[in-house]
């Protein structure tokens, strides 16, 4: 059997992918689509879990089989699948598909398809309030609409900013979002090179984290956050 979850909406078709699987209390792999160049690959996975394990029921997830480069492996799995699989394939998609795709036609036609739309305004609200209450933060109706304004609607992307707010809350020893606090929101550069930093340190390059370090803090006016940010990334390797 097939089962197929797409959609723009990647945070809740992986969890509910993940709920489907762990409903029927068996072992399964993980695949990642661009790593796959045969169809041998996923059978080999089977193959390995009857051997070991044991189990009569087996399932394999791909992720992203749309990455994929081979078209022989498509062609393959649909040979297959007119044969009749031994095992459950579940398709997890992080986008939604377009009607010409072959792995959707594939999961209609083989089984079973569920499509994740984006979150609206509502459920993103929602969200973004069980996050800030998850690390006991309050927040105005004013700075939450200007939030909502700058955030993506991608759990994913909404989970993670509301962390970095956590944390520059805590680094000022309060527990109230604020206007001010929103800079942090999409701060790709500096949280680039607080990655690198943390890196070099973890090398022990006493060198290039110099050189990091001198980089981050000549942004005079983004001192408050990259302290939040770096001590937020550094307790990860404590």
């Amino acid at each position: 059997m097939v089962y197929l979850f797409h959609g723009d909406n990647n945070y809740d078709s992986w969890y509910d992918l993940l709920a489907s699987v762990n409903k029927s209390q068996s072992d399964y792999s993980v695949l990642q689509g661009d790593e796959i160049n045969s169809l041998d690959m996923v059978f080999q996975n089977v193959d390995n879990f009857s051997f070991f394990g044991g189990t009569t029921s087996k399932i394999i997830i791909i992720k992203r089989l749309s990455d994929c480069k081979s078209l022989n492996v498509f062609k393959a799995l649909e040979d297959k699948l007119k044969a009749g699989l031994n095992f459950d394939l579940y398709l997890w998609e992080p986008v939604t598909l377009d009607k010409t795709s072959k792995i959707l036609r594939i999961g209609k036609k083989y089984g079973q398809v569920k499509l994740f739309k984006a979150i609206d305004k509502m459920t993103m609200k929602k969200f973004v309030s069980e996050n800030l209450k998850k690390h006991n933060l309050a927040i105005t109706e004013k700075v939450m609409a200007e939030l909502l304004l700058v955030l993506a609607p991608d759990k994913y992307k909404i989970d993670n900013e509301i962390t970095k707010l956590a944390s520059l809350a805590k680094s000022f020893v309060r527990n109230e979002v604020l206007s001010e606090d929103l800079r942090v929101i999409n701060f790709n550069e500096i949280e680039s090179q607080i990655w690198d930093l943390t890196e070099v340190i973890s090398k022990k390059d006493r060198k290039q984290a110099l050189i990091l370090v001198n980089k981050l803090f000549k942004r005079n006016e983004d001192f408050p956050l990259i302290i939040a940010a770096l001590t937020n990334q550094l307790e990860c390797y404590t």
